[in-house]
């Protein structure tokens, strides 16, 4: 009896070792999985670099892309400001000077307006191009943040916003993006729709 039980104690905690081990191979299987994911991912977006600088629009460049150990994804951009500006203050028919007097006058301080230009135009954008797009929702399942960082083009910040899995999911909230109309200034830039293609 008693070597049925001690044979029945020596299955059970081999049955119990062989389970752990195999929870470690299935784990070890998923990362190799998910880091070899990566490192495709990785070289098609490599693969993009080799076409920068890159005119997305009249005022809008991409001027990088750089992957970090972190799992983030910058896309740095390069922005005609100043001509943004002009062609508002145009459309507005009212000077350069005044239409930076009544920013100015509404947000306080330069970077307070461009916050709130970004947070109304940029933001939305990115957000929706990076979340419904089939090429760049594989990078944010696999947990990569994607940041888009916008210059002016004398290199001065102007604005950046992450994208993450949490924006993702955010946007099937019934809440609208991007829906106030009241901004001084609306251009927007532009992000690199052929690098959210798939290949």
């Amino acid at each position: 009896a008693i070597c049925l039980f001690l044979a029945k104690e020596l299955v059970g905690v081999h049955d119990k070792a062989r389970e752990s081990m195999d929870r470690r191979n299935l784990s070890a299987g998923r990362l190799d999985q998910l880091s070899a994911r990566e490192e495709q991912l990785k070289k098609e977006l490599e693969a993009l670099t080799k076409n920068l600088p890159m005119q997305l629009d009249d005022v809008t460049s991409l001027t990088s892309i750089l992957i970090s150990p972190q799992k983030t994804i910058r896309y740095t951009y390069s922005f005609d400001f100043d001509k943004v500006i002009g062609n508002s203050a145009k459309q507005a028919r009212i000077s350069t000077d005044q239409l930076i007097t009544n920013a100015l006058n509404r947000y306080g301080t330069v970077d307070q307006w461009l916050k709130a230009w970004g947070d109304e135009y940029v933001a939305p954008l990115h957000n929706n191009q990076n979340c419904t797009t089939p090429a760049t929702i594989r990078f944010i399942e696999s947990g990569f943040t994607i940041i888009h960082r916008v210059y002016d083009t004398q290199g001065n910040f102007l604005y950046e916003h992450e994208v993450t899995q949490n924006t993702c999911e955010n946007l099937l909230t019934p809440k609208r993006l991007g829906s106030s109309t009241n901004s001084t200034l609306q251009p927007v830039p532009s992000s690199p729709k052929a690098s959210y293609e798939e290949p």
